[in-house]
């Protein structure tokens, strides 16, 4: 009754994920249950978080099915992974939203990149023979085969077509280990995933697009001026006409109307000219 409760549980939780969920487990750790987070964590933070600070590890990268859906959601659904569901309460951490997930090589760059060493992408059963030690052909001096036997990390491209069984005991075999450091369990997120997100950036790009085009001025916020930084457009109000261009007009009105009025009374302005009088002096007498 207690694996069918852990197995439900661990079923509910990818079931209820929207992007590709992660399960972490760490030999040194000390958390007596699991650390569900359930913000949208980013591949390159997801590995810094796992493998940082960690001697070997291992990620488990599950393909897409066949019909497009994440992977490790339907075969944690049907109870395929029993060993994997029997060590969830020991895991470290489970992540509900890993953005980033598109392909083994992008999972291998960014898990060099956070535990600053070498990783190699292998196979399921390239995993296995470095795990049981006995490689899986005889040039053990090819190159390939140092690559495999040297890496610190090991993304392990675990396709659509390979058996849940198989899955389940190498992961089981890896938490297991007395060699692994850390254990990191994800898929790749599904097509309707990556549709919803394509369609997501192209909205944003439209929109942005209509308020670069916008025939309106911008309104500066009275508290930050331009360092608001507000780059999403979600706090910029629009305008036909800001303050300092009213100011400027109303200036320029005042200015042209008190020009014109001192002009009319300086043109108005006469001095003493020719007097014209009704009689004349008498003649010899005009001094």
């Amino acid at each position: 009754r207690k694996m069918l409760r852990i197995a439900l549980l661990l079923s509910a939780l990818l079931g209820t994920a929207v992007a590709a969920p992660a399960i972490v487990w760490q030999r040194d750790s000390s958390a007596s249950a699991p650390e569900h987070h359930s913000d949208s964590v980013s591949v390159a933070d997801l590995m810094q978080s796992s493998l940082s600070g960690q001697d070997s590890s291992v990620v488990f990268f599950l393909g897409r099915n066949a019909d497009g859906k994440e992977m490790l959601n339907n075969l944690a659904s049907v109870g395929s992974l029993p060993r994997t569901q029997g060590k969830y309460r020991s895991a470290h951490s489970i992540h509900h939203h890993v953005d980033g997930l598109e392909s083994a090589a992008t999972v291998q760059r960014d898990a060099m990149a956070a535990a600053a060493s070498s990783a190699a992408t292998v196979s399921l059963g390239e995993f296995l023979s470095r795990m049981g030690d006995s490689p899986k052909n005889a040039d053990d001096h090819s190159r390939r085969a140092r690559e495999v036997q040297s890496a610190s990390v090991l993304i392990v491209n675990v396709p659509a077509a390979t058996s849940p069984a198989e899955i389940d005991n190498a992961i089981a075999m890896a938490v297991d280990s007395s060699r692994v450091s850390s254990v990191v369990l994800t898929a790749q997120r599904s097509t309707d995933e990556v549709k919803r997100e394509r369609q997501n950036l192209a909205n944003n790009r439209k929109q942005q697009q209509k308020q670069e085009d916008a025939p309106r001025r911008r309104l500066e916020d009275q508290q930050n001026g331009d360092n608001n930084n507000n780059q999403d457009g979600s706090n910029v109000a629009y305008v036909h006409m800001t303050p300092n261009i009213l100011a400027g007009i109303l200036y320029t009105i005042m200015f042209i109307v008190v020009t014109q009025i001192g002009i009319g009374c300086m043109g108005s302005i006469q001095g003493q000219g020719d007097i014209y009088v009704k009689k004349m002096p008498t003649i010899g007498r005009e001094a």
